[in-house]
């Protein structure tokens, strides 16, 4: 009885809600916040758009642009610290602005768009848009000799005598390893880099690299660069080496490769690969996704499409580009069964070989084959689907309800989705679906039959509930989340730490789930006293999974990053991506004890085929992995989770290793694909060297970069 009173008082609010709804349209109250879409041009450094929809009363709307502002040297982004702001007062047409003038240091930007007009209810902030300045090449020349004895030296023409320039050599556009500022209207870049120890190192320690130069024009309104040709570093080696001779006329005995070899950490030039993730709101049709991928594709330079990081990014945003062109919406209670799926498989294989053809006719190679992907955008029966987003207003006419919404009222709804496992015989490989709020991704072969309840909370927490299902792995996405830090992960309400990443293709951050709970993105930045003195990329890749509870320490405290990984320290790494770790899980090793701390990495391992036991029965969780069995593994994984595809030529691709030859047959193509993925860490002696005995600080390094890549 009382439940029948409270459905009567929330029914009689809605009807006087909807009412003074009604009656302020009328008399133009505006109530509504549209997607304005904020996008920066490929053409005009600094000007930026944005969609300024009518009000529904036909009336103007005013919006706040916001500039913010990121150096290279952080992920952070302080929206307190607001760098240009601009007013406009437009609708129904697109308006055009530019922050050219408040754009002059290098490093990142973002805007967010807010309109003003009656009631703000929130602002748009699009993840993709990151500037990367500069942005344009300098029409000047440039002339770039080497001579024999190594020294470069660089000249310009520039009209203006007491212009500032900066000189870097480089090894990629975003990978600086010298710099010098410089004022003048030409200036010789001699043989500095060849006569300093300090400078010199660089060149040594990156033998077998392309070097150049690049000169850039720095002042408030001139953001130019001008790239010399590419240099080999042999030709520093080889100057070095003569200025030896004379030196130290007895040769001095050549070190090992144990002693000498080091890992070179670069960044690729595929991590400033940002797709234009507000054109997925464009796509209707199976042409479009092929189109919009294509012209992102096309916008990009050589260096960035050959990069494995390039690829993957472009491989992920073209699926979830095919996936828009797939797409058909359902009920908040729905069933996922074969019927459903391949009615839709048609569609989505189609929208697949549309994105591959226009990555391909844009010079990209593919890594892996794309995933057919079939979307299910689910449809609440309301105007506003937001967490939280008002629906009613009560305006000027219901005082006393200032403002009502659906949530208030009756709680976020529940999505409710029956799942018939029979699904996995149709031939897409994924069901997304898009439940208004969170996203869920539901892979072949990986989800039982059920039911699971999904509600969204607000934009970063949402519930899910797998009821009685025991073996499912699903990822969960929160789009616009997580994307400021690499340290930023999901967790239950029951305290797990369930990981994810932010993946710039979809502008959301995805992270794996198989039980019940309440799941919310977080900041969980995790840190070690012995690893500041590391590399920086080592530190960030150590940190980073520590943040995901993926990797520990050795103590709560300390990494140990010197010591040797071993076998029970990688299958543990390995089954916490899967997300596939059973503690209770007994791969029946004799050396094995319940009471080991891998008792269950061990036995999941075994379970997934990822490191199993000897032949004498044995795990020897205790013992030092070699570098091979590594990228073996982590090979296969990309290849069973990702599609991923050896090369052709496995042979050609192993040339990138001067001791090729040694990699042991078993071993070549798994070495090959992980070569080709970007998973291998190129060492100063150009080896692979594999039966080295990899340190817990660069293993760090190889899975933080395979963990990217699986999802």
């Amino acid at each position: 009885m009382i439940r029948n009173d409270i459905l009567c008082i929330a029914l009689f609010i809605c009807i006087l809600s909807i009412f003074g709804l009604l009656t302020n349209i009328v008399k133009g109250d505006v109530w509504y916040s549209p997607q304005v879409n904020p996008r920066w041009s490929n053409e005009n450094f600094g000007e930026y758009s944005f969609e300024a929809p009518l009000g529904l009363d036909e009336r103007e709307i005013d919006y706040a642009v916001a500039l913010y502002y990121s150096p290279y040297d952080t992920t952070e982004v302080d929206f307190s610290d607001v760098v240009g702001y601009q007013m406009f007062s437009y609708a129904g047409r697109d308006v055009v602005g530019s922050f050219a003038k408040d754009m002059n240091k290098e490093g990142f930007y973002m805007i967010d768009v807010t309109d003003r007009g009656g009631y703000t209810h929130y602002s748009q902030l699009s993840p993709s848009l990151e500037y990367h300045i500069p942005n344009k090449r300098m029409d000047m020349p440039t002339n770039v000799r080497w001579d024999a004895n190594g020294s470069a030296q660089i000249m310009w023409d520039w009209p203006t005598e007491d212009q500032e320039f900066k000189v870097s050599l480089q090894l990629t556009e975003q990978d600086s390893r010298y710099d010098r500022y410089v004022k003048g209207n030409s200036w010789d870049f001699v043989s500095d880099a060849i006569t300093s120890d300090d400078h010199l190192n660089v060149f040594i320690d990156n033998e077998g690299y392309d070097f150049y130069c690049d000169v850039q024009a720095l002042s408030d309104d001139i953001l130019n660069v001008a790239h010399s040709e590419p240099v080999k570093s042999e030709t520093f080696l080889s100057a070095k080496k003569k200025i030896d001779s004379i030196a130290n006329p007895t040769p001095t005995p050549t070190p090992s490769p144990a002693d000498s070899a080091s890992y070179i950490y670069i960044s690729e030039p595929g991590e400033t690969v940002f797709p234009p993730i507000e054109r997925l709101a464009e796509i209707r049709t199976v042409g479009d996704a092929g189109r919009i991928v294509a012209e992102f594709a096309q916008s990009l330079t050589i260096w960035q499409k050959a990069s494995a990081a390039g690829v993957d990014r472009l491989e992920r945003f073209a699926e979830e580009a095919a996936a828009r062109a797939a797409t058909r919406e359902v009920s908040r209670n729905f069933i996922i069964d074969y019927d459903l799926v391949s009615s839709m498989e048609a569609q989505s294989a189609s929208a697949r070989e549309a994105v591959s053809s226009g990555l391909a006719s844009s010079g990209v190679e593919l890594n892996r084959s794309l995933r057919t992907v079939v979307r299910l955008k689910v449809s609440h029966g309301f105007a506003a689907s937001q967490p939280g987003s008002p629906i009613i207003s009560a305006g000027k006419t219901m005082s006393l309800l200032p403002q009502v919404t659906l949530a208030s009222l009756l709680g976020p709804p529940t999505v409710s989705i029956d799942v018939n496992s029979n699904y996995s015989n149709a031939k897409a490989d994924t069901v997304m679906v898009d439940t208004g709020g969170s996203i869920l991704y539901l892979d072949k072969g990986k989800v039982e039959s059920g039911s699971i309840g999904v509600k969204n909370q607000s934009a970063k927490t949402a519930s899910v509930d797998f009821g009685s299902l025991a073996s499912t792995v699903v990822t969960v996405a929160f789009p616009g989340q997580g994307k400021s830090s690499d340290y930023y992960t999901v967790t239950s309400s029951e305290g797990e730490n369930c990981g994810g990443i932010y993946d710039p293709a979809s502008g959301s951050f995805k992270a794996k789930i198989n039980k019940t709970g309440v799941f919310s993105v977080v900041l969980n930045e995790r840190d070690f006293s012995d690893i500041r003195s590391e590399n920086a990329p080592v530190q960030k890749a150590i940190k980073s999974l520590a943040s995901k509870g993926v990797i520990s320490g050795r103590s709560a405290t300390e990494y140990a990053p010197g010591a040797k990984i071993t076998r029970a320290e990688i299958a543990t790494l390995f089954v916490l991506i899967l997300k596939r770790m059973d503690p209770n899980a007994d791969g029946g090793f004799s050396d094995v004890k319940k009471s080991d701390w891998f008792f269950g990495s061990a036995g999941s391992s075994k379970k997934q085929s990822l490191i199993s036991g000897y032949d004498d029965n044995t795990f020897r969780g205790n013992t030092v992995i070699p570098k091979t069995q590594i990228f073996a593994v982590s090979a296969r994984m990309l290849a069973n989770e990702m599609r991923y595809r050896a090369p052709n030529d496995t042979s050609s691709v192993l040339k990138a290793f001067s001791d090729s030859t040694s990699i042991p047959d078993w071993a070549k193509s798994d070495v090959a694909l992980a070569e080709l993925a970007g998973l291998v860490l190129p060492r100063t002696d150009g080896m692979f060297d594999g039966a080295e005995e990899m340190t817990r600080a660069n293993a760090a390094v190889a899975v933080w970069k395979l963990y990217n890549k699986v999802w």
